[in-house]
């Protein structure tokens, strides 16, 4: 950051305008403290690390693992054991340790402080044989396990970390294990080592996991393996000591078995507060090839189906037993219904290889009329279309399974998918961290402003139109500590206009390059500001 300008301003009205515009209420993200990133990549990967909590179904006690944030802001990769009742080569249950396969996320902020919860997941999609499961952010945690809270808008401050293609790693490769072991206590813990060899775990003839003497214990399970570059390579799963306990052999499970199911995810619609209520692996709905009809009610009573699965509402239905081609963007259902009474309590589910996607078994009054056509969608992430895999549709009235039907998108997904090079890694965008201080002091400064305009965007242009946050690219406050760390992260090759701002203090602002060869997180100089007269 070339040297700020320092201007006079009221000591409350411009404070308060910037603070209205930018709406920075909420809790301050910190820094990891001010420094060069050594060029590894480590700063960043312990930006991506979190630790993780899942409750077992019906008690208050429950088992803590570690996750990566990958794909995006609201995506963490993690182990199915710590999620599920059963993982490993025999499994033969996909039952999740609570039924609305909730898990707490801790993101990890600082490796000298234990992390502390702040959001609510739920189980998307994943392979237990594989012992791999992706979860994403829903709501935030507001202290009541059993009512999560609404997401913030915008982006989350959680850096998504690249994937590396595990296929290039080679034997005696050095490797960084990151997460949050028992043996570790509340902070995050590294470990080091080297690739030992390679194992396949499933005996397909494919390599699926690594060898390696870095540690991996209890707690570090679903947590992150990087190579030197800060790359994501695998995921830390499960350890073995011989007899005499002289030796001792950790896996790593390879990324690009993972790649299949995180590419899953995403295409899925992002779980909705509203749908997360409702249980992951809903009960009665039937994954079978052609599931039993439901029963035929009473004559006067509601009644919905048969369900047929169409492109849009206007192409025919599938053949019964034909899969809908790969590459839609959306599935409709349509479903005739008849008896349904005004304001019934109703909803409809979809799933994903058995698991919800998206919908809720109820919390919705009945507006459609008696009779007709109940129409619904299930519609692909923006910019990505469904996986190929198998589908299911319920609906319910008053809590009760009313009609149920499944389809296949593509070809028959196998119960184990093949293992898939990721894309080639591209530059990250950036975060910004630092500190900022009185001038005079040297004191840190709690609760300051940091805002980064977009480019072209001067401080005097955001002033003249009224701080209006559209034309605001990232911000953060800084923590009692002085520091910051903005979200969203940054765009390459640009020039951002920085502006620092704190109560009784000058405004100071100045330009910012962010290039195509800085580290992320990118470390500036502390700030100082003077106090005003």
């Amino acid at each position: 950051m070339s040297a700020g300008r320092t201007r006079g301003i009221g000591r409350g009205a411009a404070w308060l305008g910037v603070l209205l515009a930018v709406g920075l209420s909420g809790a301050p993200v910190p820094a990891q403290g001010v420094g060069a990133d050594p060029g590894d990549g480590l700063d960043r990967a312990l930006l991506s690390t979190a630790h993780l909590f899942t409750l077992q179904e019906g008690s208050d006690k429950g088992a803590g693992c570690t996750g990566v944030v990958v794909g995006d802001d609201r995506t963490l990769l993690t182990n199915w054991h710590c999620v599920g009742k059963d993982a490993g080569l025999q499994s033969k249950s996909r039952a999740l340790n609570n039924a609305r396969g909730w898990v707490f996320v801790a993101p990890t902020r600082d490796p000298r402080q234990a992390p502390a919860f702040a959001y609510v997941a739920r189980v998307v999609v994943g392979e237990p044989t594989l012992d791999v499961a992706v979860i994403r952010i829903f709501g935030t945690f507001s202290g009541d396990p059993d009512r999560p809270g609404p997401l913030p808008a915008g982006p989350l401050p959680l850096l998504p970390l690249p994937l590396a293609n595990s296929d290039a790693v080679r034997l005696g490769q050095n490797v960084r294990v990151l997460g949050y072991p028992s043996l570790g206590g509340d902070t995050i813990t590294l470990t080091e080592g080297r690739i030992s060899g390679f194992d396949d775990e499933n005996h397909d003839g494919t390599p699926d996991a690594f060898k390696t003497d870095a540690e991996v214990n209890h707690g570090n399970s679903g947590g992150l393996a990087i190579n030197d570059q800060g790359q994501h390579i695998g995921i830390p799963t499960w350890a073995r000591t011989d007899e005499g306990g002289s030796g001792k052999i950790s896996r790593i499970r390879m990324i690009n078995v993972a790649v299949p199911y995180l590419q899953q995810a995403l295409a899925l619609p992002a779980p909705t507060l509203a749908d997360a209520q409702t249980p992951a692996q809903p009960p009665g709905l039937s994954t079978a090839a052609t599931p039993p009809p439901a029963a035929a009610p009473a004559t006067g009573t509601a009644r919905i189906g048969p369900v047929t699965f169409h492109a849009d509402a206007a192409s025919p239905a599938a053949p019964e037993g034909t899969p809908l081609p790969s590459g839609l963007r959306q599935v409709v259902a349509l479903a005739p219904f008849q008896s349904m009474t005004a304001g019934a309590d109703w909803g409809s589910v979809w799933t994903y290889q058995g698991q919800a996607a998206a919908g809720a078994t109820g919390g919705t009054a009945w507006t459609l009329g008696q009779k007709g056509t109940l129409q619904d969608t299930l519609s692909a992430a923006e910019g990505r279309t469904l996986p190929d895999g198998r589908y299911g549709w319920s609906v319910y009235v008053a809590g009760q399974l009313t009609s149920q039907g499944a389809f296949q998108i593509g070809a028959a997904t196998p119960a184990v998918a093949p293992p898939a090079a990721p894309p080639a890694p591209v530059a990250p965008d950036v975060v910004i961290r630092g500190a900022v201080q009185d001038a005079d002091s040297s004191q840190p400064i709690p609760d300051a402003l940091v805002i980064l305009l977009k480019p072209g965007v001067q401080l005097q242009d955001w002033t003249a139109a009224g701080y209006p946050p559209a034309q605001v690219a990232a911000q953060a406050t800084t923590d009692a500590s002085g520091a910051y760390q903005t979200t969203p992260p940054l765009p390459r090759g640009q020039t951002y206009h920085a502006v620092f701002a704190a109560k009784d203090y000058r405004i100071t602002d100045g330009p910012v390059d962010v290039t195509a060869d800085d580290p992320t997180p990118l470390a500036l100089e502390p700030v100082a500001l003077q106090r005003s007269q």
